[in-house]
């Protein structure tokens, strides 16, 4: 998942471009499709790939497949709210648009949670690769790594953007390297020992399409962020025909990404011997490169297993930035306590905030698996999307003028609106009571709370233009350098930073 808090800063960015009358950098589709990749592609096909082969065994291919379509007519959706509603806030802003306060401050409600419950999924997902170094983990080692972990990551963030923003760049280094590499000698076994492929393949369905659904719920975790990428929708050149085919473009990439690196995974060993395994891609870079009788097996699989590492947490720094500012966000506008939205006052970011959520991931960490915590992250996402495919249908008929070429279609929505649902449906019982209590606490939390006056001020300073530069380009870190060099100009010759 990529950071939230830079879906609202980015759209804070755009709004006041627009209310000053500055004129903005054209992207071309191609520079949007390239944000589209960016923004989705990242530390999540290293937790979640292969994570099904225990639900649908190889036929795991199917669902990421059926995924990535689900996920492709959902950001059409967002596509659309942006074009009407580019301001700050992403989901919760398009749900006051349409529907009012109180259904939009839900959807804000379900997005926090959401991106709080990810932050839990990076230090399992942590030290599940660790064990691939160190196998023999007691309970308190696999806990004090957490710990370090979170603490790690919180600390970063603490310090400031621009401390969090170059460890992340180096963080980013290894962020697809290994995977490109994995990919290439998946191609290579394929076509040199292709009697091993079958043998890994076959049977394609051993356990039947019961676990569909939750192999779908698995791979969507993987998919989210592309809303990221319909933030500079004010400087796109004909938005109305580029936007959609970006987003189209780029999701389609993105599958066929996601699906070339499982299919290498599942191609190189048996699928019950990959449900076993804590770290599958690095097992799975061992066994390609054994199975090609070249040199260094455990040395591939320990660069896989550490460029997971490396990735895993330069994801969840991003995400925790992300979360933060959404909480603050929320207390700035007066729904969440005041004390959420103070800030440190020698380094301006939101320290009571970072305090909470890392309390919360450390704590979920301990007591949730990896497929628990992404379920419920999932069932909190669903809802938002849900939200959105309504909201968008909403917006177009209130503001028709604002409809988009292909994505301003109500078939589209439809299509979305059915995908969201069709995920929350596959929620696990527990998951779901969960998130109904989680649901009707946020209806209190309104009701004490709200209306308040916004903190005007606090919310200038940590929406400042240095601090939104830095969050994008680490959000967007995958992204083209030509495209990167688009969103750079749009913040350095449009924007001065504010006090």
């Amino acid at each position: 998942m990529s950071p939230v808090g830079t879906i609202i800063a980015a759209q804070t960015v755009v709004k006041d471009q627009r209310e000053e009358g500055k004129p903005g950098v054209a992207l071309t589709t191609f520079d949007v499709t390239s944000l589209v990749v960016g923004a989705v592609v990242g530390a999540d096909i290293y937790v979640v790939a292969s994570l099904g082969a225990g639900l649908l065994g190889p036929a795991m291919l199917v669902a990421w497949v059926i995924t990535g379509v689900m996920a492709g007519f959902i950001a059409l959706s967002f596509a659309q709210c942006v074009a009407i509603v580019p301001r700050a806030g992403g989901p919760y802003a398009y749900g006051r648009e349409a529907f009012g306060y109180f259904p939009g401050f839900l959807l804000g409600w379900a997005l926090y949670l959401a991106e709080l419950v990810a932050i839990s999924v990076f230090p399992v997902a942590f030290v599940r690769y660790l064990r691939f170094f160190v196998s023999d983990i007691s309970w308190w080692e696999d806990a004090l790594a957490k710990v370090v972990f979170v603490a790690f990551l919180t600390a970063t963030n603490y310090l400031g953007t621009r401390t969090a923003g170059r460890i992340n760049d180096a963080l980013a280094i290894a962020k697809l390297g290994p995977l490109f590499l994995l990919i290439l000698l998946g191609v290579i076994l394929s076509v040199v020992s292709p009697s091993t492929v079958s043998s890994n393949l076959e049977p394609f369905v051993p356990l039947g399409w019961g676990g569909l659904g939750g192999a779908i719920v698995l791979a969507f975790w993987a998919y989210a962020g592309f809303e990221l990428a319909v933030l500079p929708a004010g400087e796109i050149a004909n938005a109305r025909r580029a936007l959609p085919l970006a987003m189209a473009w780029g999701m389609a990439i993105v599958t066929v990404f996601y699906v070339a690196v499982n299919a290498t995974v599942v191609m190189a060993m048996p699928w019950s011997t990959l449900t076993e395994s804590p770290a599958p891609l690095a097992t799975a870079m061992e066994a390609i490169v054994t199975s090609l009788y070249l040199p260094g097996a455990s040395i591939g699989a320990g660069i896989m297993a550490a460029g997971a590492i490396l990735s895993i947490s330069g994801a969840d720094e991003s995400a925790t930035l992300g979360s933060s500012r959404l909480c603050y966000a929320m207390a700035a506008d007066g729904y969440f306590p005041r004390f959420f939205a103070s800030l440190d006052p020698k380094r301006g970011t939101p320290y009571v905030a970072l305090i909470f959520q890392a309390g919360f991931a450390l704590a979920a960490s301990l007591v949730g698996s990896l497929n628990g915590l992404i379920g419920v992250s999932v069932f909190f996402l669903a809802l938002v999307y849900i939200g959105t495919s309504l909201a968008a249908m909403r917006l177009v008929a209130l503001t028709p003028e604002g409809r988009l070429r292909f994505s301003g279609s109500r078939l589209v929505h439809l299509i979305a609106l059915a995908s969201s649902v069709y995920i929350l449906l596959q929620t696990e019982l527990a998951t779901l009571l969960l998130g109904v209590l989680a649901l009707a606490a946020g209806v209190l939390v309104y009701l004490w709370f709200a209306p308040k006056t916004e903190v005007a001020a606090l919310k200038r300073q940590i929406l400042s233009t240095q601090y939104l530069l830095a969050a994008v380009e680490r959000a967007l870190m995958v992204a083209p350098a030509h495209a990167m060099q688009h969103i750079r100009q749009l913040f350095q010759r449009n924007y001065s930073p504010r006090p």
